[in-house]
């Protein structure tokens, strides 16, 4: 399965419970390298990965894809916003 930025990954537990969403934020697939966030940890940090292993997390099932982002009505286009709002988004 290829990876793309903003995809969305359950985590799952031995007995398929949800234990996380993690949302990759970056990637580097030179350096083997990947970036993501639990969007259900309020207090989540960006955490820094094996690319390789979270691949093998999905080949074995821990890790499943979602299909709908339970965010995305939240996106804007970066035309619909104002300068400002912008240099507040980057800055975060």
């Amino acid at each position: 399965m290829e990876l793309f930025v903003n995809n969305l990954f359950d985590r799952r537990d031995d007995e398929a419970k949800l234990v996380d969403c993690e949302r990759v934020l970056w990637m580097n697939h030179r350096k083997d390298l990947v970036v993501t966030i639990s969007i259900i940890d309020k207090k989540g940090l960006p955490q820094l990965k094996s690319l390789s292993a979270m691949q093998l997390e999905i080949g074995s099932g821990t890790l499943i894809k979602r299909e709908a982002d339970p965010y995305s009505q939240f996106m804007v286009p970066d035309e619909k916003l104002t300068p400002k709002e912008i240099q507040v988004r980057d800055h975060a």
